[in-house]
């Protein structure tokens, strides 16, 4: 029991957790594979994915922009992402968080290419799977 309170507080004190993502763009047959590097603490993100044909580098950061009224957990927080990769391009975004480490989310970039994506336990599967992310 000590063990495990002895968990929680440093969790909540580094409030570091990573966790995986998938993005690809809605007209481009291609998938961005990475990892969300979340402080959860401070409701903050950085993000990093790599083009699985190309190479093409994107690093961007996330913040959270609406929490749900009397929740507890983090499921149905709202955010914005944006990042810039490497070919030039940048881009915006808006995430809805399912739980603390897993979500969904949308958005455009410099060039008018929309792109979905997800993180955590979703990310994962797709992952694996050879899926790509496609938000309805």
């Amino acid at each position: 029991m000590r063990l495990i309170l002895v968990l929680a507080v440093t969790l909540l004190i580094s409030g570091c957790v990573k966790y995986p993502l998938i993005a690809s763009f809605e007209d481009i047959e291609d998938r961005y594979i990475g990892v969300v590097n979340s402080n959860m603490l401070f409701g903050v993100a950085t993000v990093n994915a790599i083009s699985e044909t190309d190479g093409n580098e994107c690093n961007g950061n996330t913040k959270l922009t609406a929490m749900p009224v009397n929740s507890f957990g983090c499921a149905g927080q709202i955010g914005e992402v944006v990042f810039e990769c490497g070919d030039g391009r940048k881009a915006a975004g808006e995430f809805k968080a399912t739980s603390c480490t897993s979500g969904y989310g949308q958005g455009i970039d410099s060039n008018g290419n929309k792109f979905n994506f997800y993180f955590g336990d979703k990310a994962k599967e797709l992952i694996d799977g050879g899926g790509k992310p496609e938000i309805k």
